[in-house]
């Protein structure tokens, strides 16, 4: 469920008799379809049963204001209605053949937080031979039907095909609303981003560049998992260095080789995934900005893994790279996927040679203006000392009218600073402060000694979201580099 997580912890439970039940897994997933493998398991009987998860909270949402109706509790209190609701199980089915553990997951169809974890049984199962997968996609007619006649033996025929997630781009009003571009094809990219920014140029009188809008700033991306584009296997054989045919019934959860095997394709194919977000989305965003006029603003994932992708890689095409931190009380503090966001952006300035870092700054939720410059020092001033050096506060939304007031907002985000605020009159010392800061932190360059390579497993939000790193220096200044920086950026002789 949105902003709350998984309403339930389901296992799976066998009987002899149907009235004595034992677990035989629990499935310790929020994906809404997941293959589960386990040990051999004889019973009469199976079901699943959907335990309601104990401690199911409010994600991200941070501390409402005092007295605000409209908070955390509204949503706890739609997850606790929810639980009490019958579910409808779409599809349960129990195999007798060993399965590719958790195949969804590895193969990009929906996201976990730790990849590590995914471990699966070490029961030495193993599957088909890659060099026994025939690819019959020449023998398919136009018609869908198959003009093959198999060799003697047993075979299994699978079908591969492709759809739209019909993924749309929120918040967006009605006549800008629209499906989700493929941000691994670059060339599909950059026919959207031409005619989005035409509109821009139509409706300003060409006030792009200088003279106008001067950037254009992509968002941590929100929108979930995606796996597929027409150019993937070729793009894969560019990318990986081999034919990924052979190994593609992993992606339908066949076992091809060991399951180490299968893992290692699957890894691949999210890394080949990973690699094209970068440059495909955040390359193609950043090339067409410049062309323009304009100057790219990138964040990456912000929040833990909400999709595929190295955050420090795909913010390497930006102009200025940038993080996120939002508003949290004396007593929270602020969540370390925050922490991990900027110094992955401050990181990517240093390596790649940009002397500005930016940040979504202050954002808050379900706290209709409810801070003032004093509540809200503190967490710039956590910005500036972890490596901002441009903060952008998050959210400033437009107000073109006097006669509603307070005025707009984006739904329960943001800081609601416009000119209505009841502090608006005293603010420029407020607002002096963070300018004066930002302007002299951008002088000179940052000095670190130590490079810290985090391995491919990213992104860092997903790497260190609950966690600090634990083996960091203390008493040197540091920076994360990403397995791209280590054989690219930082390649010299």
């Amino acid at each position: 469920m949105m902003f709350v997580g998984a309403l339930y912890n389901p296992r799976i439970e066998a009987s002899d008799n149907g009235t004595d039940w034992r677990e035989v897994i629990e499935l310790k997933t929020e994906e809404t379809t997941a293959t589960y493998s386990f040990a051999p398991v004889t019973a009469r009987y199976f079901r699943i049963d959907f335990a309601p998860r104990k401690g199911v909270g409010v994600l991200q949402m941070g501390t409402p204001a005092p007295g605000l109706a409209m908070g955390g509790d509204m949503f706890a209190g739609m997850a606790k209605s929810l639980t009490g609701k019958p579910l409808t199980v779409g599809d349960l089915r129990l195999f007798g053949e060993a399965r590719v553990d958790r195949y969804e997951t590895k193969a990009g169809f929906t996201i976990a937080q730790d990849y590590y974890a995914l471990t699966g049984p070490q029961d030495g199962a193993s599957g088909i031979a890659p060099g026994s997968v025939i690819d019959l996609t020449d023998r398919m007619k136009p018609d869908g039907s198959l003009d093959w006649t198999p060799p003697k033996g047993q075979w299994r025929v699978l079908r591969f095909g492709y759809r739209r997630l019909g993924t749309t781009n929120p918040p967006a009003p009605p006549e800008a609303t629209g499906l989700e571009v493929d941000k691994f094809d670059g060339e599909a990219v950059e026919r959207y981003l031409e005619h989005y920014i035409g509109m821009y140029r139509d409706a300003s009188g060409g006030l792009i560049g200088k003279r106008g809008v001067q950037a254009i700033l992509t968002d941590s991306i929100e929108v979930g998992a995606a796996n597929w584009t027409p150019q993937m296997i070729a793009q894969f054989k560019r990318l990986r260095g081999y034919d990924p045919t052979p190994w593609m019934p992993a992606l339908a959860g066949v076992l091809v080789g060991s399951r180490a095997d299968s893992d290692r394709f699957l890894y691949d194919y999210r890394r080949t995934l990973a690699d094209l977000m970068s440059s495909e989305h955040y390359g193609t965003v950043a090339r067409v900005a410049r062309k323009t006029g304009l100057r790219a603003y990138g964040e990456a994932l912000e929040y833990h893994r909400p999709s595929l992708g190295d955050d420090m890689t795909m913010r390497s095409h930006a102009d200025v790279p940038m993080a996120a931190m939002w508003t949290h009380s004396r007593a929270d503090g602020p969540k370390l996927t925050y922490l991990a966001d900027i110094k992955g952006a401050a990181s990517v300035a240093h390596i790649y040679g940009q002397n500005l870092v930016a940040a979504e700054s202050m954002t808050a939720s379900m706290n209709p203006w409810n801070y003032g410059p004093a509540d809200l020092k503190r967490v710039i001033d956590l910005e500036f000392v972890t490596g901002v050096n441009r903060p952008v506060v998050h959210t400033s939304v437009h107000v073109p009218t006097d006669d509603r007031k307070p005025g707009l907002s984006l739904f329960i985000f943001g800081q609601y600073f416009n000119r209505n605020e009841s502090w608006a009159e005293l603010a420029k010392p407020w607002v002096d402060y963070m300018a004066r800061n930002a302007l002299m932190l951008q002088q000179g360059r940052n000095v670190a000694d130590v490079g810290y390579f985090y391995g491919e497993e990213a992104p860092l939000t997903g790497l260190y979201g609950d966690k600090a790193v634990a083996d960091a220096p203390t008493d040197r200044a540091w920076d994360f580099v990403s397995a791209d920086a280590l054989t690219s950026a930082m390649i010299n002789d």
